[in-house]
């Protein structure tokens, strides 16, 4: 086998197993359904707010808040750009899997 021959084989040899990989990802990622969005209200019920130094040396701030839900479900999620206090009605948009599994996050302009 000459140089060429060589050279087209491992291009082969190597192109053909990414694609597999690819392409099951693909797959898998396909297979999934996507979740059922909805927007629920809830109250907030704990604010906490954690200050870091970040890479550069500027200060970060990171703002979570602890919200029950309309039945009964407490959540924590990330409020970014809002000042909530507690007592607050916001909105959140609820994921909600074929398993069962809830996700929320803090809608935008979710303070009512």
């Amino acid at each position: 086998m000459n140089y060429a021959e060589r050279y087209r084989y491992r291009r082969v040899v190597w192109f053909i197993p990414v694609l597999l990989v690819l392409f099951f990802l693909l797959w898998q990622e396909t297979r999934e359904p996507a979740p059922v969005l909805s927007d629920v209200q809830g109250r907030v019920m704990e604010v906490n707010t954690a200050e870091s130094q970040g890479l550069r040396g500027s200060s970060v701030h990171m703002t979570t808040a602890r919200v029950r839900v309309e039945d009964g479900y407490e959540a924590r999620v990330l409020v970014m750009g809002q000042n909530l206090r507690v007592g607050d009605e916001v909105t959140l948009t609820e994921s909600r899997r074929e398993d069962g599994s809830r996700h929320y996050s803090l809608a935008r302009g979710g303070l009512n």
